[in-house]
């Protein structure tokens, strides 16, 4: 696998779609409901020398305070032939429905904010095992209670056409931009869903979701993880799977101690969607009754 780093049923492809399975610029991300939940980060390893010198992911906001990202956007391990120790990045910048850069820097509408938290699971930690790649950032600012965030649900089989979106850097890609795609699953169990549309480095962590064009209503189910050159696939990790459910009880040791602006336990907020976290405020497009989620 090559990381990307640098009602219930069938989903639809998404209204703001022109092309299918091409990505396609997103005008405005910060004045779109579910697009503005989507972030850029910019990671800093220990390994990594001077200012110039990072490594750029996606993800997506899942509560006032927290990024549902990849778990090698945090969590580094050395590919072959480099010689550091598998590591936590030092730092992580958060950058919400960023909308391009000018000569003072990114046009970020909502800011930018950093990590005080990052959590990944034992299995991408301990063993490099992509079914465990998800992270989860805690953040210093509330940026969510200022973006809102999307609903989380499982669905996704095979036949179905996802969403998905992020920050592509790669290539012809600025890393400044916003781009969305969508493809038809072509393997899905109960860690990955697998299609075939187009990515970018870059797009790691980003989310993949189900658009229902009869609801409007858009659900995170995945965040990208790796491209398979000899399957012509990419794969995302569950989001039910890895953050719902029982994973994030086994995680490894966090890079840092929670910022004191963070009201809720991690446990806690593991057991419950981004959408039931009481830290003060409520989620524009949170469901009352979890159970409709699932």
């Amino acid at each position: 696998p090559m990381p990307m780093s640098s009602e219930e049923g069938l989903g639809d492809v998404d209204e703001m779609s022109t092309s299918l399975s091409e990505l396609e610029e997103v005008h405005s991300p910060w004045f779109h409901q579910f697009h503005r939940t989507v972030v850029k980060l910019r990671m800093k390893f220990p390994h990594q020398q001077g200012t110039s010198s990072y490594s750029v992911c996606s993800g997506v906001m899942i509560g006032h305070h927290t990024v549902y990202t990849a778990g090698h956007c945090l969590y580094r391990h050395p590919d072959e032939g480099q010689t550091f120790a598998s590591q936590w990045a030092s730092s992580v910048r958060v950058f919400p429905a960023v909308d391009g850069e000018s000569t003072q820097g990114y046009n970020a509408p909502f800011g930018e904010t950093e990590d005080a938290l990052l959590t990944v699971s034992t299995w991408w930690a301990d063993n490099e095992d992509y079914k465990g790649d998800w992270g989860v950032i805690q953040l210093q600012e509330n940026a969510g209670s200022h973006t809102g965030w999307p609903n989380v649900g499982s669905a996704g089989g095979n036949q179905d056409i996802v969403n998905y979106a992020g920050y592509p850097s790669a290539g012809s890609f600025d890393g400044v931009t916003e781009y969305r795609g969508d493809g038809i699953v072509s393997q899905s169990d109960d860690y990955f869903i697998c299609h075939n549309g187009s990515v970018a480095g870059g797009m790691s962590g980003g989310p993949v979701y189900l658009y229902y064009s009869s609801s409007g209503d858009r659900k995170v189910v995945a965040a990208h993880s790796f491209h398979s050159n000899s399957a012509g696939v990419t794969c995302g990790v569950r989001y039910r799977q890895s953050v719902y459910d029982t994973w994030v009880h086994s995680e490894a040791a966090p890079a840092g101690s929670l910022d004191d602006s963070w009201e809720c336990s991690l446990n806690w907020h593991a057991n419950h969607d981004g959408s039931h976290c009481d830290c003060g405020l409520s989620a524009p497009d949170r469901y009352d009754d979890k159970a409709e989620q699932y």
